[in-house]
């Protein structure tokens, strides 16, 4: 005779796969923010304490589901010249992210990391030195361009979220194109071009003329 266990459909017993896997769902279905060790638990009939004996606690939780999605990446063939290997792993990082904007939000909060990117940032920082850089500038020069990145990112999504429910033009295309060219000639004079701009938006651009002016110090 099956067990009430089984016949709940309960599985036989907890892992720190099903909790992450658990972890996961919610932070796809809701946001980071809908993951607490009790929200975790009831998604998997168990007791919250149960899952401590698996994960330390929500961060390393946050952690373990982080390390899982950069472990699941494929890494990008990168050339052998130094600032193109710099340009190609941030422009790569920054497709991944984009398709994981959850991610981009763990990350922008500056505590939680996965240790498993960690020879992305080694990369970065061994084109960077081979360019020029001391050790010290190449970190100066990775963070510069990972806030570049980052913020790129939020300004995307966030940009996408607000103004894909606007029935109107949105202000900060409407207020350049309206510019006074008396007051304002230059923004006058490019008015119609803003709206083209953010919608062509290059990031690899920016990352080639951010490199290129860290190295030319």
């Amino acid at each position: 005779m099956p067990t009430a266990d089984a016949r709940r459909g309960r599985p036989p017993r907890l892992t720190r796969k099903a909790i992450v896997d658990a972890a996961a769902r919610l932070i796809r279905d809701h946001g980071v923010d809908a993951v607490t060790m009790r929200r975790v638990a009831a998604e998997l009939d168990a007791s919250p304490m149960a899952l401590y004996r698996h994960v330390e606690n929500r961060d390393s939780l946050l952690v373990a589901v982080l390390s899982r999605e950069v472990e699941s990446l494929v890494s990008p063939e990168l050339p052998g010249e130094p600032a193109a290997r710099v340009e190609r792993i941030f422009v790569w990082l920054y497709d991944e992210l984009d398709a994981r904007p959850w991610v981009v939000e763990v990350l922008s909060r500056g505590d939680l990391y996965a240790p498993s990117i960690r020879w992305a940032v080694e990369e970065i920082l061994a084109g960077l030195i081979a360019l020029g850089l001391s050790p010290a500038a190449a970190v100066d020069g990775y963070l510069t361009v990972w806030r570049y990145l980052v913020g790129t990112l939020i300004i995307r999504h966030r940009t996408i979220a607000a103004t894909s429910t606007l029935d109107r033009e949105p202000v900060q295309t409407s207020s350049m194109r309206g510019a006074d060219a008396a007051d304002f000639p230059l923004i006058a004079q490019t008015g119609t071009y803003w709206p083209r701009a953010r919608a062509n938006f290059d990031f690899g651009n920016g990352v080639r003329a951010i490199v290129a002016g860290l190295t030319a110090v």
